[in-house]
């Protein structure tokens, strides 16, 4: 909207799982304080239990600060409570702490929560934080004395096991994007640099236009942007089996169609829509991918300038992905997946220009508006120390573009 406040755009997260991360943290922090008493209260019988605690918490805590994305930090949440619940169980089961499990799954779900709520807070932040150890704390000083340690080992049980039910019900995304990079860490190191990586927004609508040289590239940017985003996908890979299920229950992501797009297509209202919800959307604007080593970057397409056209105030970031190309998932020697070698642990960088509207007098002409950002990227390239492409300029008259108004979404 027009002039809008950024601050005034709800959470870039939903708020089911901001909240889903504040019941972790009052229950994780009430969990651990039943916990260290048990603990104490048997301690005769397993003295090594307290010592194993701590270290634990200290693990626990060093997991949980070692994830670096705000938003990925979530999907730790509900492994660890299903972690601790399953320890719990065992607890139960054979009448004896181990204490390093309770250390570990509790400083993991209490931190990996706080800093979750704390990235993308609903004020006041800090209330229900403090509540949840203060509670704990509590219950190491009152200690009811009716209530034996087996008895709190069955209610740690249950308090775990309804964290890890909720947290797997309100967690979904952040669990799925958590495991799909564990799964790509051996293959992909991703890296980020250049004055949009500390300006990007954190709050409010955001458009990401990045070159497209790889399959991978929404998981190259999703990794890095610190905040959910909203990619658009195109068809020929949006409607794979699996894929295509995972897009429509869990992701947020357009469709694209695979068809000449005019300015009233349905892909290019879903992303205006999704900005006036202050979302950050990602498009890839030269409409396909990257096919030959001479032309890294294709002509964009219209459709992002129908989109800024009825936002224009919405701050761009322009990116450049290197190393997508000649990946795994690229069409360099052939199509991607087919006679590639297997990698590991290529470097992915990622340059961010800083955030900017498209001034009104380049946003008056669509030519302009497309060049203008192509150019963008292209500064985005040199942030990662490349050399920049030629600049993009008018063409001459009848130079590609098409007469009816009809181009890719890009």
């Amino acid at each position: 909207m027009p002039g809008r406040d950024p601050s005034s755009y709800p959470p870039a997260v939903p708020c089911p799982q901001l909240m889903a991360g504040r019941f972790a943290v009052l229950a994780s922090g009430l969990g651990l304080g039943i916990a260290f008493r048990a603990i104490v209260e048997t301690r005769p019988s397993t003295p090594d239990a307290l010592d194993a605690y701590v270290f634990g918490l200290f693990v626990g805590f060093a997991l949980a600060v070692s994830r670096r994305h705000p938003y990925r930090v979530a999907g730790v949440i509900p492994y660890a409570a299903l972690g601790w619940t399953i320890a719990c169980g065992i607890a139960v089961g054979l009448g004896w702490r181990a204490g390093w499990s309770d250390g570990v799954f509790g400083g993991l779900t209490l931190v990996a929560g706080l800093r979750f709520v704390a990235a993308f807070r609903i004020p006041p932040f800090g209330w229900v934080e403090v509540l949840s150890l203060s509670w704990g704390i509590g219950l190491v000083l009152n200690w009811p004395a009716e209530l034996a340690p087996s008895d709190a080992a069955v209610v740690l049980l249950v308090l775990t096991g309804v964290t890890a039910l909720v947290s797997w019900a309100l967690l979904p995304r952040p669990v799925i994007e958590a495991s799909l990079e564990f799964l790509l860490a051996p293959r992909y190191k991703i890296r980020g640099g250049g004055p949009g990586v500390a300006a990007f927004p954190r709050r409010g609508p955001v458009l990401v236009v990045s070159n497209h040289a790889a399959y991978l590239d929404p998981l190259f940017l999703a990794k890095d942007i610190p905040r959910p985003i909203t990619a658009m996908m195109t068809a020929l890979f949006y409607d794979k089996p699996i894929i295509r299920q995972l897009m429509v229950y869990f992701y947020d992501t357009i469709r694209v169609r695979e068809v000449a797009v005019r300015k009233d297509a349905p892909e290019l209202r879903e992303a205006v829509e999704a900005l006036d919800a202050g979302k950050c959307v990602v498009i890839f604007p030269e409409g396909f991918l990257r096919r030959s080593e001479e032309v890294p970057l294709r002509r964009f397409g219209r459709g992002v300038w129908h989109i800024l056209k009825d936002r224009p105030e919405t701050p761009v970031v322009a990116c450049w992905i290197e190393g997508g190309w000649g990946s795994y998932f690229s069409f360099k020697d052939g199509p991607p997946t087919k006679n590639k070698p297997k990698e590991y642990r290529r470097l992915i960088t990622i340059g961010y220009s800083a955030p900017i509207a498209v001034p009104p007098d380049v946003l008056a002409d669509h030519l302009a508006t497309r060049l203008y950002l192509m150019n963008r990227v292209n500064e985005a390239r040199a942030h990662l120390g490349l050399d920049l492409l030629p600049e993009a300029t008018l063409p001459q008259r009848g130079d590609g573009e098409g007469t009816d108004g009809t181009e890719g979404i890009g």
